[in-house]
């Protein structure tokens, strides 16, 4: 398995990890992705969302729920089928760049 450590792996998995982050902070966080928001049954109430009691109403109400399905896409799209395996890591990254930007 040493093949799998390479410099251009861990470049793939740090641009996966920024991509996993910036795509779960917009769609959780910015005001350009509110119409998603919305669709999904979102509520803008003294001034924080508010998601119905759904499987969808509570993966956008949790950034750690919401990072974990954007980086499984994600890391397929980097990694193939190996995806898979990263999708953990992937996420990790996310949730610890949001708790340290915001």
């Amino acid at each position: 398995m040493p093949w799998l450590i390479t410099s251009s792996t861990l470049v793939l998995l740090l641009l996966s990890v920024l991509t996993c982050w910036r795509i779960t902070s917009i769609l959780h966080d910015e005001e350009i992705a509110a119409p998603i928001r919305k669709w999904v049954g979102g509520e803008f109430l003294f001034d924080e969302w508010v998601y119905p009691d759904t499987f969808v109403g509570h993966l956008f109400g949790c950034f750690w729920c919401l990072s974990m399905w954007v980086a499984l896409p994600v890391a397929l799209l980097f990694f193939g089928w190996l995806g898979f395996l990263l999708v953990p890591a992937v996420s990790a990254g996310a949730i610890f760049l949001y708790e340290r930007v915001y």
